[in-house]
């Protein structure tokens, strides 16, 4: 059975926003315990992911991006340089591996579905803009929320 494609929270382009306003925009207008739950798993991850000395963005997308009353999780792609990734050493290094790497397990403890991509690499930022901006059924496009960290 085809789960029904939802209306997106933002139709066109990107809107930048603050981990602050995920509670505002994503959670409080519907009142769903489990979109709770996703909205800090996802903001816990950006805290991390932050104590690393990264700095950068996340895209956010997927059912949690809708107006499905409860999604599953939340997708989302991470844009840092990849040389301040591949500087980074010691528990930096590991802990990142263990974040955005170990997708199932950033699935399972964070209700994250996690990627992430060279924040200077064109093609993939193109792509990932492709892959966000349209619906389930690459009928309608969608915005992107963007939240810079």
């Amino acid at each position: 059975m085809n789960e029904p494609e939802y209306p997106p929270l933002l139709t066109d382009g990107f809107q930048y926003i603050t981990v602050t306003d995920i509670d505002r925009l994503m959670v409080k207008p519907f009142r769903q315990a489990r979109r709770y739950e996703i909205a800090e798993g996802l903001k816990l991850l950006i805290e991390e992911i932050s104590q690393l000395g990264l700095s950068g963005e996340v895209w956010v997308d997927g059912s949690f991006a809708t107006r499905k009353p409860i999604p599953n999780d939340v997708d989302v792609v991470f844009l840092f340089d990849r040389d301040a990734v591949e500087s980074l050493e010691g528990s930096n290094a590991l802990r990142f591996r263990k974040l955005l790497l170990n997708r199932q397990v950033t699935l399972l403890h964070y209700h994250v579905d996690v990627y992430f991509i060279d924040k200077n690499n064109q093609l993939d930022r193109a792509k990932w803009q492709r892959v966000f901006g349209m619906n389930r059924t690459k009928t309608e496009t969608k915005g992107i929320f963007v939240i810079q960290f």
